[in-house]
C-alpha cells in the first residue's frame, strides 16, 4: 500500500519520511497554522511557565516552560496520495488520544 508514495518523498519507507527533518519542519508548520489545536476534540497545546530551582540548596529559581504538561499534538494523514507534497486537505491535526482512536478504529 504505502510503497506507492515513497517516490514523492525521496525516502525508501513511510517511516523514514515521517522521521525526516523535512516532515518535522512541515508538520510543525501545519500544527502552527492550526494553532496547535486538535481538529477533533479541540485540545490545544499551550505553553505554561513554572518556577524551577536552578541549583539544589539555593533559593534561586527561574521561570521555565513546563514541557511535561503539554499535550502531544500530531499530524495525521487522511490520504497517502500526496505524501511528500501534502496539501491542507490531506492532513488533520490531532491530539494523541484522538489520533490513537482513529488508528484503532481501522
Amino acid at each position: 500500500m504505502q510503497e506507492l508514495y515513497y517516490g514523492l518523498t525521496g525516502y525508501s519507507t513511510y517511516d523514514e519520511y515521517i522521521n525526516s527533518p523535512e516532515w518535522k519542519e512541515k508538520s510543525t508548520y501545519i500544527r502552527g497554522c492550526k494553532e496547535w489545536k486538535c481538529d477533533k476534540c479541540g485540545l490545544q497545546k499551550r505553553k505554561k511557565w513554572i518556577w524551577k530551582e536552578v541549583r539544589p540548596y539555593f533559593a534561586e529559581q527561574v521561570l521555565v516552560w513546563d514541557l511535561k504538561s503539554l499535550p502531544i499534538i500530531q499530524v495525521h494523514h487522511l490520504t497517502y496520495e500526496n505524501v511528500g507534497n501534502e496539501k491542507a486537505r490531506d492532513v488533520q491535526v490531532l491530539c494523541l488520544k484522538c489520533h490513537k482512536e482513529i488508528h484503532n478504529a481501522k
